[in-house]
């Protein structure tokens, strides 16, 4: 029996420099596992592409699907001048697509939330705002959004039903609070917030209540990953020192021993869970002469066995994600390999001037 891979990606770009941030690694919950992850099945895929050209005059990205094992793109949303989308995921059933876009602004600092079906029908915009609304996370039974609201200078919370009703502010607060992301139960969200100062990771109930700080660093910490069992948090946090110091944590959820997983003095970013728990992938950046390298590492739940998955290619690597069942990892222009580093396959090449990176996968 053939098992068909759904495998998101994102292609952003200026002039031929992709900057990156983390993908969401709760986007679309912890998985079924239901892939034997043998090799023996054709990962055939459907892959969620974003793309964007610059022709030194006019910027636009968009959405398109592609078969893995063609260049084709059918587009999903429609290019304009100076309109971008991001932070693109399939819901937990595979069946809709959350996105961001400035497409109905005039500039910039104006996006929103819009969702679709996956084969581009039903376009609609969540979110009416004069503000910057992004990092649209679903909740794990698919019921529910949650997202970042900037707005005078102030970042919330909130969360939503799927046809953008109920938008509720959970935090409520003079800080800036941002990153939400779900419990693999449900029943719970981590985020970020500055409120006691610098930034720390902090849990609450779906409804707001009971917000506790969990870390207590003097750096700032950032992006929050739930393990799947729902017992841990991972995240990222630095010592205030310098940009280039920033750690990898993890957390028990009651805020008992917080642990330095790194240990290492450099700049590590994007941790996430193998779908057992057993095992955590990162990004490692290293600067050289006011340029840096970034390799992809994987390491045991308990920082042990720190190994280098990518230091026989040349270029950086700023994106990647787990298969569902964790036999494999998808990362930098498209390429798939498995967890050991093993039998690298590029399965599309990039088009040219663009930065591409995996963002989501679902089976």
């Amino acid at each position: 029996m053939k098992h068909i891979l759904l495998i998101a990606l994102l292609i952003l770009a200026i002039v031929g420099v992709a900057f990156w941030g983390c993908a969401d690694d709760n986007a679309n919950g912890d998985g079924d596992g239901n892939g034997n992850g043998n090799g023996d099945y054709l990962i055939q895929g459907v892959m969620l592409v974003g793309k964007s050209f610059y022709d030194g005059t006019d910027r636009w990205s968009s959405l398109a699907i592609i078969q893995e094992d063609d260049t084709d793109c059918v587009g999903l949303t429609v290019e304009s001048d100076m309109k971008w989308v991001d932070c693109a995921t399939f819901s937990p059933d595979g069946s809709k697509i959350l996105y961001c876009s400035n497409c109905h602004s005039s500039g910039w600092s104006n996006w929103d939330i819009y969702i679709m079906n996956t084969d581009g029908s039903s376009q609609t915009r969540l979110t009416n705002t004069d503000g910057f609304v992004d990092y649209p996370v679903w909740s794990p039974n698919g019921l529910e959004i949650a997202f970042q609201f900037y707005y005078d200078e102030n970042t919330e919370i909130f969360v939503m039903n799927t046809d953008g009703s109920n938008q509720t502010n959970l935090t409520n607060n003079i800080a800036n609070d941002s990153e939400p992301a779900w419990s693999p139960d449900g029943s719970k969200i981590a985020f970020k917030s500055n409120r006691d100062g610098n930034y720390n990771i902090y849990i609450m109930n779906t409804d707001g209540s009971d917000q506790v700080k969990l870390s207590n660093n003097i750096g700032d910490c950032e992006d929050p990953v739930w393990s799947p069992d729902g017992s841990k948090i991972l995240f990222e946090c630095g010592d205030g020192s310098s940009y280039w110091d920033e750690e990898i944590y993890v957390i028990n959820v009651d805020g008992s021993d917080e642990t330095n997983l790194t240990n290492y003095i450099t700049y590590y970013k994007c941790p996430q869970w193998s779908p057992d728990g057993y095992k955590i992938a990162f990004i490692k950046m290293q600067a050289y002469d006011y340029e840096y390298d970034t390799d992809l590492y994987i390491m045991n739940e308990d920082g042990s066995n720190q190994t280098n998955l990518t230091n026989d290619i040349e270029s950086s690597i700023d994106e990647f994600i787990f298969s569902p069942d964790g036999s494999k990892i998808a990362y930098g222009c498209l390429f798939i390999m498995n967890v050991d580093g093993s039998e690298k396959t590029r399965i599309m090449s990039p088009p040219e001037h663009c930065g591409i990176g995996p963002v989501d996968w679902i089976q």
